[in-house]
């Protein structure tokens, strides 16, 4: 499962329980996002309103602790979205931009016990996804629980000096790319030619070197310590960035808008991982 760290404006959440939202009379008085980032030098606005921190504690965490425990009765394991926000959120003044926005802290601590306390509610269960701008504390509360971070390649492999800066954890979960980055070969094809004879060469050391380099980086993804590995179709196939997910802080007629036709290519591809 997949959940997200707020729910849109438009929801029953905000409708039946706007006390736990920074809202007034029904409208948004803040509005979710990030500062400027490598997505957008405006920062990001995600039509959510963030959470009314204080009325969440008054409540005793009522309402987050039963949105995390219906997840956890559908899935398995459920991806926390935006981990960072439950240490320290941004929120925006309504009708500014990213550049106006501030942190504040989040539920914290104290949420996580009370919710950890649960019935049939474990770390292991929850997946936590803490890329970005990741301050100590908010590794330090990830770490409090030993819940399992994400990891993608692009980010954890240093082609300056050839190695994956995170080859040793193995309380992660990895991917080689993921819904708001470019696709392995997309991403492939933006480096220079030094950096593709560096990126064949850290392949070719950890004996995963293939001509298709979208397979060399799933075999190497296949092979390390990671406790889940998580591949996109798309990466299976070796596409290009046509077949991008999402460009976060963009809207566009292409976010979200990629299909997969038929299976017949990807039977074809899978071969390789037999």
């Amino acid at each position: 499962g997949d959940l997200p760290v707020y729910p849109v404006f438009d929801s029953v959440e905000t409708k039946f329980h706007p006390e736990y939202f920074e809202m007034d009379g029904g409208k948004f008085t803040f509005e979710a996002g990030t500062p400027p980032d490598y997505f957008n030098n405006e920062g990001q606005k995600w039509n959510s309103p963030v959470y009314n921190v204080e009325n969440i504690k008054k409540d005793d965490y009522k309402y987050l602790v039963e949105r995390f425990k219906y997840q956890l009765k559908l899935f398995d394991k459920v991806r926390v979205d935006y981990f960072r926000g439950y240490d320290s959120f941004f929120k925006i003044p309504y009708g500014k931009s990213g550049k106006e926005g501030f942190y504040v802290d989040g539920v914290s601590y104290g949420f996580f016990d009370k919710l950890l306390r649960c019935r049939n509610v474990r770390p292991e269960n929850l997946l936590i996804e803490d890329l970005g701008d990741i301050r100590e504390e908010t590794a330090k509360l990830r770490d409090r629980y030993g819940f399992t971070r994400h990891k993608i390649l692009q980010f954890s492999l240093d082609l300056d000096d050839i190695y994956d800066r995170d080859n040793e954890d193995e309380n992660v979960i990895m991917f080689p790319s993921n819904h708001d980055l470019p696709t392995i070969y997309g991403w492939y094809l933006t480096l220079s030619d030094e950096r593709k004879e560096r990126l064949k060469e850290f392949l070719r050391r950890n004996e995963c070197y293939d001509i298709n380099v979208n397979i060399g980086i799933m075999q190497y993804c296949m092979k390390c310590k990671a406790k889940i590995v998580i591949i996109s179709v798309q990466d299976v196939l070796g596409l290009d960035d046509s077949a991008r997910m999402n460009v976060p802080g963009t809207y566009s007629q292409t976010n979200w808008s990629w299909k997969l036709i038929n299976f017949d290519d990807f039977k074809e591809r899978i071969k390789d991982f037999n």
